[in-house]
């Protein structure tokens, strides 16, 4: 239930087919501010996903359990991190 909780308190935006979140969240004592992009995968973006990693203290890739080339995918977007 927590999971869905934080979900549906993020503010929620879509831009040209990027959806992100944004949730400020308190853990240790210090406020975390957890921003989520989500491209789809969509090659059309891999031009500006760097711009989204640099400054990033994290990254979280996901990919579809149904769908095999998605998760074949992961060790491009693994690469496209550690440029």
């Amino acid at each position: 239930a927590s999971a869905i909780y934080l979900l549906c308190v993020c503010l929620s935006f879509s831009l040209s087919g990027v959806d992100f979140k944004i949730k400020t969240i308190e853990l240790g004592g210090k406020k975390i501010r957890l921003q989520i992009w989500d491209t789809a995968g969509q090659e059309r973006f891999n031009s500006i996903t760097s711009a989204y990693y640099r400054g990033a203290r994290g990254i979280l890739l996901v990919y579809d359990l149904t769908r095999r080339d998605s998760f074949l995918d992961l060790h491009k977007w693994m690469s496209m991190v550690d440029k």
